[in-house]
């Protein structure tokens, strides 16, 4: 969970929202943000900030084909300029035919970087930047959320490792969950803060 959701969670908690509500307008499981609501009550805003574990674990993420549901999934210490364009690199040997490859997500920084703009200046790949503050509009979110209540709910992994191959057999293994993933990744995108309302684009 990014940390500009997790102050945005813990404000909308403090100003009345419940739980469901918030987890829902940010698109994370209720349980993360109870997580994070108490560390902040115990140790403010440096608590709530700080890196789970010792901040050293590999990240995951990734980018999902709407069109045939492939998924293509990195781990690395961090996300940066140099680990974007290693993902970029991955995308475009999969997609040999396209002219041009549309990529839709979000305003992190890294996406800006001079190295990033360097290296799309010789690509097929073009970045289509959603609205700020609009998880509901990225279609990874459900993605990620799919799989948090498939591989997370109700397990526990002891080690990083065993975590990584239980990612690894979930990726490998998306074909089982097409109808499931087909049903999340439609047109219709959800309003928030506007009741009994759904946009359909």
């Amino acid at each position: 969970m990014r940390y500009a959701d997790r102050i945005k969670g813990v404000y909308l908690l403090g100003s009345g929202w419940p739980v469901g509500r918030v987890a829902q307008a940010l698109m994370v499981d209720r349980e993360s943000m109870r997580n994070h609501h108490k560390r902040y009550r115990k140790g403010g805003l440096m608590a709530l900030l700080r890196k789970e574990a010792d901040g050293n674990g590999p990240t995951s993420y990734g980018v999902i084909d709407c069109n045939d549901l492939s998924a293509t999934v990195r781990y690395d210490d961090t996300i940066n300029a140099q680990s974007i364009i290693k993902r970029f690199q991955q995308i475009e040997p999969q997609n040999p035919e396209a002219v041009r490859i549309h990529v839709i997500c979000d305003n992190a920084r890294y996406y800006h970087a001079r190295l990033v703009k360097d290296y799309l200046a010789n690509s097929r790949i073009e970045l289509v930047f959603l609205p700020p503050y609009a998880p509901n509009l990225n279609l990874i979110e459900r993605f990620w959320k799919f799989l948090k209540k498939t591989i997370l709910y109700g397990r526990y992994y002891e080690t990083f490792c065993q975590f990584k191959t239980a990612c690894g057999n979930f990726f490998a293994g998306l074909e089982q969950h097409h109808v499931s993933l087909r049903s999340l990744f439609t047109y219709r995108f959800q309003i928030i803060g506007r009741s009994r309302l759904s946009a359909k684009i």
